[in-house]
């Protein structure tokens, strides 16, 4: 939604597709998008994925497409073979670690550039892709955050924290409910802090995507440990950035990632984080700077980090206040999306000389 929004108009003119109508069609109807619905998967076989092929050649024929962008490795496939029949560019962008068979089984229609969400994975990735398409570029592009949108503002003021009530501080863990954003860990966590801060209270903001249950399962551990009077569960909330702004330390103890937006929104809203170092985290989160950094599956390491940041209010502030400026010079969308522009033209200048 960010690259189509603020793409150079003049230069460039998005026709975004779609495998079902949703949200995301009332979104692109309401800002004036060309758009698309084709129905359908990449990875349900061969058949299924040259049909869907099929229906896309002539919405690429139709808008005279040029460069096909690929928001993911598993809606790459079908796309790039329809891509490769009108001559135009092909990019597949990762936003997470992707699905390496899957990844391999696109690699025959190879793409012209792959985009990781982090340096260390356009490295990795690009290995893998030049020794099926060795004139592949590998770019490292990071996720971009809207620095106005999600800006600094106070925390105790703030009218969500009315919500805590009395509580002396607000822990939020951010990211949907699963077991691989590291919720287990940050419970356990909570009931440690809670120990030596009884008015603490623990935010979960975030619901279930991708593990169904997961809601019940986190809430029977709440009472297991006893902390239920010092936990909430949000849910999915359209005012994220309030949320952040609501909170004293953020907490994203996740096992696997790409380049969570959950850290990057926090530190954009000048909130400390602690976090794992996983994916390309740490190509945000810089140890003792920008945030804290703690390993995977520790809730003593998660609590201790925690109760460092509650305790010392000018080391939350100056974290949060130097993981500002961090998203301002690396990671705000302009950046982001100037960064894209530069690879469309390096491509189309490309395919102007073959």
């Amino acid at each position: 939604m960010d690259l189509v929004a603020r793409l150079d108009r003049s230069l460039y003119q998005p026709h975004l597709i779609v495998p079902e109508i949703g949200p995301l069609v009332d979104w692109m109807t309401g800002h004036g998008v060309s758009h698309g619905v084709v129905p359908g998967a990449d990875y349900t076989g061969w058949a299924s994925t040259l049909r869907r092929a099929a229906q896309l050649l002539p919405i690429f024929i139709r808008h005279r497409i040029q460069i096909v962008h690929a928001m993911a490795e598993t809606c790459y496939r079908a796309a790039a073979i329809a891509g490769t029949v009108v001559g135009a560019a092909r990019i597949v962008h990762f936003g997470y670690p992707p699905d390496l068979p899957k990844l391999q089984a696109s690699l025959p229609v190879g793409p012209d550039a792959l985009v990781g969400c982090y340096n260390g994975q356009a490295r990795e990735l690009g290995e893998l892709v030049s020794r099926f398409r060795p004139t592949c570029r590998a770019v490292g592009i990071p996720n971009g955050i809207d620095v106005d949108r999600f800006a600094v503002g106070p925390t105790v003021s703030s009218p969500l924290r009315a919500r805590a009530g009395n509580a002396s501080h607000v822990v939020l863990a951010v990211g949907h409910l699963s077991e691989v954003k590291g919720h287990s860990t940050f419970l356990r966590a909570a009931a440690l802090v809670a120990a030596t801060h009884p008015q603490c209270r623990f935010w979960l903001l975030g619901d279930e995507t991708t593990e169904k249950g997961a809601r019940s399962r986190f809430e029977a551990l709440v009472d297991e440990i006893g902390i239920r009077d010092r936990v909430e569960f949000l849910g999915w909330r359209p005012d994220v950035p309030d949320v952040l702004r609501a909170a004293d330390v953020v907490a994203i103890p996740s096992l696997h990632e790409g380049l969570p937006l959950a850290v990057l929104e926090a530190m954009a809203c000048g909130r400390p984080v602690v976090a794992t170092p996983v994916g390309g985290v740490t190509e945000a989160v810089e140890d003792g700077h920008t945030g804290l950094l703690i390993p995977p599956n520790e809730p003593e390491a998660l609590a201790k980090a925690i109760c460092t940041l509650l305790d010392d209010e000018s080391l939350r502030c100056r974290l949060g206040q130097q993981a500002r400026v961090a998203i301002e010079k690396h990671f705000s969308l302009p950046r982001v999306i100037e960064r894209v522009e530069h690879l469309y033209q390096e491509l189309l200048g490309d395919f102007r000389k073959t």
